[in-house]
């Protein structure tokens, strides 16, 4: 997991949908705002402009109301199979910051039959600690973007 003095997180998944569908689920800011954010959250998208170059922001709620922003840069955009974005916690309004440097997140998407294979890495991460606690959280938004696929005709 360390990566010099930074850590980096890599997790696998498959989901039950097609490479058209999960780079649109990546891309497109009314179904990010859909599925961004652990089980039971919500997301308050502010924008997300998914191109290169592009940024976005967005604010996930927890069940009891406390707020973590997160904002960030498009640095790559290799439609359907690669998205490449910066990630920092903001502190907007009194917020907790989580992680005060600038993360990198690199989502890598490959069909896989009927099904597509997500590749994630957020790496430049300070801790162990810090990229375990990433972890859950990326793997319980993966649970709420996999029940968005599965609304998918």
């Amino acid at each position: 997991m360390p990566d010099g003095d930074t850590h980096t997180l890599k997790l696998v998944r498959r989901f039950d949908a097609s490479h058209r569908q999960v780079w649109q689920a990546w891309t497109d800011a009314g179904e990010m705002a859909a599925w961004t954010g652990p089980v039971d959250f919500t997301c308050d998208l502010e924008h997300c402009d998914a191109r290169q170059g592009g940024s976005f922001a967005f604010t996930m709620i927890a069940p009891d109301g406390k707020r973590y922003p997160v904002s960030g840069e498009i640095r790559e955009v290799l439609p359907p199979e690669q998205l490449v974005y910066t990630w920092i916690w903001g502190a907007a309004h009194g917020d907790e910051i989580i992680e005060e440097r600038e993360t990198l997140v690199t989502v890598e998407l490959r069909a896989v039959g009927d099904m597509t294979e997500l590749t994630l890495t957020h790496a430049r991460m300070r801790s162990r600690d810090s990229a375990e606690s990433h972890a859950g959280g990326w793997t319980s938004c993966f649970v709420c973007l996999d029940r968005l696929l599965a609304a998918y005709p």
